[in-house]
């Protein structure tokens, strides 16, 4: 199964599809989303990509397992997806061939409709058990690991992807992420600077905030002030701005960093 979806960042379209990296569409020039026609968005393969997006082991599905899937499947892509249905049906597939690394994941999409993150997880480590390459489980597992912040999870979901996917930006942010997050701070900047390098970092403003943690891990809270405040720039969630704030004050306070005249609020 292919998973894909469309997404806005900073009044551009990009597509996401595991193992592609997409086309930014700025729709001040091709549209809007009150119209159905935005233009055309290009999907890249990946250099370097060793994982597959749609893996092998369906090749070998028998008939009963494929029909189960595909019903499964068609619920899955609604509008208004029936994950209850949707799981039954793909719970179905894998039982009649346990073997179907498709079928794992798109249980496991269906179970995280119905909130079912115990259920989700086997699902999708079931599917690369099944097929280690098909890229497919990894992504969500490793965005659950992400909102929860298992930060060990993640960090050896990213290294394993990065390994059948080596260019793909988003699991190198979120490995510079769990590497920073415990303590090895070295990959995280080596990370971070190769985004820099490839000129994907402002599309990842967050990995300012992953390097002025490296900076601060080594005690270098000059350094770490200007990754903060470059963050506070193009920062967009009032939140995580608001919490920078706050240290970048208690660090003038404690007078580890230069007095600032203002600090910025964040807000874009």
């Amino acid at each position: 199964m292919l998973f894909s979806y469309i997404i806005p960042f900073h009044c551009r379209l990009t597509a996401h599809l595991t193992g592609y990296r997409s086309d930014r569409l700025p729709l001040g020039s091709a549209g809007s989303l009150e119209r159905n026609n935005v233009g055309t968005i290009v999907l890249h393969r990946l250099k370097g990509v060793e994982g597959h997006t749609v893996s092998l082991t369906s090749l070998k599905a028998p008939r009963d397992a494929t029909k189960a899937y595909d019903k499964g499947a068609r619920m899955l892509r609604r509008m208004s997806p029936n994950y209850q249905k949707s799981a039954a049906h793909l719970e179905a597939a894998v039982e009649a061939y346990p073997e179907y690394a498709e079928a794992w994941a798109a249980l496991g999409e269906a179970r995280l409709g119905l909130e079912n993150l115990p259920g989700a997880t086997d699902a999708l480590t079931a599917s690369i058990d099944a097929d280690p390459k098909y890229l497919g489980p990894y992504e969500p597992l490793m965005q659950m690991a992400y909102l929860h912040g298992e930060w060990g999870v993640l960090n050896a979901l990213s290294e394993r992807y990065l390994k059948l996917a080596p260019s793909s930006v988003y699991a190198q942010y979120l490995a510079a992420t769990s590497a920073a997050q415990t303590g090895n701070l070295d990959r995280a900047e080596s990370l971070v600077l190769k985004m820099r390098d490839h000129g994907e970092a402002d599309r990842w403003p967050l990995t300012r905030v992953v390097m002025a943690m490296v900076h601060e891990g080594r005690a270098q809270f000059e350094q770490a002030a200007t990754e903060y405040e470059s963050f506070l720039e193009v920062a967009s969630d009032p939140a995580r701005a608001a919490k920078v704030t706050r240290l970048l004050l208690e660090w003038q306070a404690l007078q580890v960093i230069r007095p600032r005249n203002e600090v910025p609020a964040g807000s874009p």
